[in-house]
């Protein structure tokens, strides 16, 4: 069941075109609901936890309302519910991004403040002016579940970046109608180093 079937029937007005009022809070208040009725399990905090980590680790700017669901068992009668897997991930890695413009004009500080501007499609709390900023996110998480903020150093930590430009490599080197250039491969490379410093270091 999609996130804004829900968020439809919490929000009478919510508005399920643009997603401007999809937010955080209201998502914890659903899972905590389900859970609560025994029909969510109960790692649900830690699955959302890693979710918006790897949003922010690939840059992900869409993860709306749509873009999240809830996948219920209802094996023998009884109902488990979990955070749907990520899916739809396409909106991310510098996807619009090109080397005749950000690749010859921009320098090292432009690089940063395009990673720091990164934001999700989801803010903390109805309220909140804007969107949830992709680093911000993370640094909320870790205060706000404490167990979680390990959990997301570890992953972090053990991210194998000699793997990711291994398979950035081969992939470029694939004889394709639209293939992956060596310019776009070094780009995704650089954005998710860069990116998973940065968390890294908010989570210090």
């Amino acid at each position: 069941m999609m996130g804004g079937d829900f968020l439809q029937k919490m929000l009478e007005d919510f508005d399920r075109k643009t997603g401007n009022q999809h937010n955080f809070h209201y998502i914890q208040v659903l899972f905590r609901a389900l859970h609560q009725h025994d029909a969510m399990e109960p790692g649900w905090r830690m699955a959302w936890g890693q979710t918006l980590l790897f949003d922010a680790l690939c840059g992900n700017t869409d993860r709306h309302q749509d873009n999240w669901g809830v996948l219920f068992d209802v094996t023998n009668g009884i109902v488990n519910g979990r955070l749907s897997p990520c899916y739809d991930n396409g909106t991310s890695l510098g996807h619009e991004l090109w080397e005749d413009h950000q690749g010859r004009n921009w320098n090292a500080d432009r690089w940063h403040k395009y990673v720091m501007d990164g934001a999700h499609h989801m803010k903390w709390t109805v309220h909140s002016p804007n969107r949830e900023g992709h680093i911000s996110c993370v640094r909320r998480l870790a205060e706000w579940l404490p167990p979680l903020h390990d959990l997301m150093m570890s992953r972090l930590s053990a991210f194998d970046m000699v793997a990711l430009r291994d398979t950035l490599n081969r992939l470029a080197e694939i004889k394709m109608m639209v293939p992956l250039s060596p310019w776009r491969a070094n780009l995704m490379y650089r954005l998710v180093e860069l990116r998973r410093d940065l968390l890294l270091k908010v989570l210090q």
